[in-house]
């Protein structure tokens, strides 16, 4: 793949991040919202990462950002 090719890809990448992560935060932030405005106002907010199994809270944080430095490690990116 060319690096003009590269930089397009990382472009839209940066603009519109793809993968499993961005689904797995779509989907918990809407369960988030969901849970949220039915809860009682004795109990805690709830975050996307509590309805994310498969994540730990700290991945959720880190997420996306990760996945883009290791695009532009596999690329030679800067």
């Amino acid at each position: 793949m060319p690096a003009q090719e590269v930089a397009i890809w990382e472009a839209a990448y940066s603009a519109d991040p793809w993968g499993e992560f961005r689904a797995d935060i779509n989907s918990g932030i809407v369960a988030s919202v969901i849970a949220n405005v039915n809860r009682r106002e004795s109990t805690p907010p709830f975050s996307p990462a509590d309805f994310m199994p498969m994540q730990r809270r700290e991945d959720a944080q880190v997420g996306e950002a990760h996945d883009l430095e290791t695009i532009k490690r596999l690329t030679g990116g800067t």
